[in-house]
């Protein structure tokens, strides 16, 4: 068997991260990609409970039993000990643009490996997104622009890579990031089920910050995301009066969250 059909065959397996330790054990996971060496022991920050070699063994466990999803969960933070640098303000580690040198490095690792054109252009893409950022303050239209970035026919395989990463991670207290993916998972298909002037609403940021005398910040986006929805769902609330005071009820409810 070539060093590719070695590794396809051990992470197509029931349990990837058994038949990866095994190759390793071996000494031909190294021949395979010896830029793994580096993952090994390469200490994590407060939001991690593994090491980078073993958080990437339990995201690529966590991944459906896909090539696609299982060659990107297994390179997905392999640039991860190039960026590593210690903060001193945050007395942690930082992992700046690991998700970029991860996707160049796949890039160079699954080429070298004579994987497909395609394969290897969807996987870099998936690995130099797998970092979502999301927020709750983000707009309609700000989800429509990352959604088109992914590309709609990426869009289930980055929401399983990302959640499959923030599980990973290790931290059941809160599984950082999960709770937001999954909000962003919702808000997509809500913004892709209504055509976007279904959810227009007759006011605006300035209006909502003039009447409850707020500054300008994520609450304020936040705030129309939810009046968008409420219009959405029932368009007799879409006059001016009704959603100011509406506003004021959002924010005494969730203010404090997303100030």
């Amino acid at each position: 068997m070539t060093p590719k059909d070695l590794l396809i065959e051990a992470l197509l397996s029931q349990s990837p991260s058994l038949n990866i330790k095994r190759l390793h054990s071996s000494g031909l996971l190294l021949v395979i990609i010896p830029e793994i060496a580096n993952m090994i022991g390469c200490g994590q920050n407060r939001w991690h409970a593994y090491d980078v070699w073993e958080h990437t063994l339990l995201c690529t466990d966590l991944t459906p039993n896909n090539l696609i999803l299982r060659i990107a969960a297994l390179l997905h933070d392999i640039g991860k000990p190039v960026v590593k640098n210690f903060d001193e303000k945050k007395n942690d580690y930082t992992f700046i643009d690991h998700e970029k040198v991860s996707a160049e490095m796949a890039e160079a690792i699954l080429n070298r490996l004579t994987f497909s054109e395609e394969d290897v252009k969807v996987i870099v893409h998936l690995i130099d997104l797998h970092l979502i950022l999301y927020e709750s303050s983000w707009s309609d239209s700000a989800i429509r622009r990352w959604v088109k970035k992914v590309g709609k026919e990426h869009l289930n395989n980055l929401f399983l890579l990302a959640e499959a990463d923030a599980k990973a991670k290790g931290k059941a207290k809160n599984y950082f990031g999960l709770e937001g993916l999954y909000e962003l998972k919702e808000r997509t298909k809500e913004v892709f089920i209504k055509p976007k002037t279904d959810r227009a609403i007759i006011i605006n940021g300035n209006d909502i910050i003039d009447y409850l005398n707020i500054s300008p910040g994520p609450i304020v986006g936040f705030i129309l995301n939810i009046l968008e929805t409420k219009v959405a769902k029932d368009p007799g609330l879409n006059k001016k009066e009704i959603l100011l005071k509406l506003s004021k009820e959002v924010l005494k409810q969730h203010g404090k969250s997303h100030d």
